[in-house]
Parts: C-alpha cells; sequence; structure tokens
C-alpha cells in the first residue's frame, strides 16, 4: 500500500468537507462569534487549519516544517471565497508531494507558562499528514457546535474522526 497516497487522499478528502461546508452557510455565519460561548468563529478555526497545511507546504521542500510560524492571513477567517481559493491552492499541492519516507524537522510551541516551549523534533511527511488530518478534524469537531448553535447541520460526518465513524458503521451493521 503507498501510505503516502493514502494519507494525502484523506488530507483531501477532508478538506473538501471544509469547502463544502463554506459554499453552503452565509457570510454571517462564517464569521459570527458568541462570547463567551465561543469567541473565535468558524473563519477563525478554518484559517488555524488551513495555516497549519501552509506551514506544512512551505517547509516540505527545505524539511524543516515550522508551524508557530503561520501568516495569519485574516481574509482566510472573513472572507469564505477567499478561503476555499486558498484551500482548493492546498489540495493541488497535496496532490504533488512524492516525497514517500521523507525526514522532516517539526516546530511548534508546547509551552505551558512563558518560557520559550518551541522545540524541534523529528517526524516524516507521513507523520504530519497524519497530523493535519487529525488536526483538522478537531477543529471541525468544533465547528460543527458553532455551525449548530446557529442553527445549521453540517452534516453527521463532520468534524468526526475516521476511527469513530468506522466504529459507528460497524455497531449498526451489528445492530
Amino acid at each position: 500500500m503507498d501510505h503516502l497516497k493514502y494519507l494525502v487522499e484523506n488530507n483531501i478528502v477532508c478538506l473538501e468537507q471544509g469547502i463544502s461546508l463554506l459554499k453552503e452557510i452565509e457570510d454571517h455565519v462564517y464569521t459570527h462569534t458568541d462570547p463567551p460561548v465561543y469567541a473565535s468563529g468558524i473563519g477563525d478555526h478554518y484559517r488555524h487549519c488551513v495555516e497549519h497545511y501552509l506551514s506544512f507546504l512551505n517547509g516540505i521542500d527545505g524539511r524543516c516544517v515550522d508551524y508557530d510560524a503561520r501568516k495569519r492571513d485574516l481574509l482566510i477567517s472573513t472572507e469564505r471565497g477567499h478561503a476555499v481559493k486558498v484551500t482548493e491552492e492546498i489540495i493541488a499541492a497535496l496532490k504533488g508531494i512524492s516525497c514517500s519516507g521523507t525526514a522532516l524537522r517539526v516546530k511548534m510551541d508546547c509551552k505551558l507558562d512563558d518560557e520559550d516551549g518551541a522545540v524541534w523534533v523529528d517526524s516524516t511527511v507521513e507523520r504530519d499528514l497524519q497530523y493535519l488530518q487529525a488536526h483538522t478534524i478537531h477543529h471541525y469537531a468544533l465547528i460543527a457546535i458553532i455551525v449548530r448553535l446557529q442553527g445549521l447541520e453540517p452534516g453527521d460526518e463532520f468534524g468526526v474522526a475516521p476511527s469513530t465513524l468506522t466504529y459507528r458503521k460497524r455497531q449498526k451493521q451489528a445492530a
């Protein structure tokens, strides 16, 4: 099995779910916040996910991915059309990845206090694709809650981990 191709396809499916949701909701839904229930809206969570993919793609050629060096493009947070365009560009770039088994150095700030907690760790392209998918699904779960709080339905599978979907399918078949 080609693990790289499999992981790329899983990430693309995940990103396409995001595009589908963005095309179904309206601008005010995308940017709405409701502190203290949720201070970050759909657009904020979506931007966060997209920028992790951009960090990965920007660092892959140099074999160093710095997830803390995100651009924080506020247009992704506020303009659905721009968010969709950037996501489509990410999907196209992911399709071009061909460096299976490539080692990476990855940096992410994990501090619990005021001291610098950013560390570089060893990873691989495949491992970071797993991370990106899980990270995105986690934020999609938060987005799903925000969507539902606004009276809309994102779909049963949006923001749900593949392992949970598989478990639910098996439970349903066993019943």
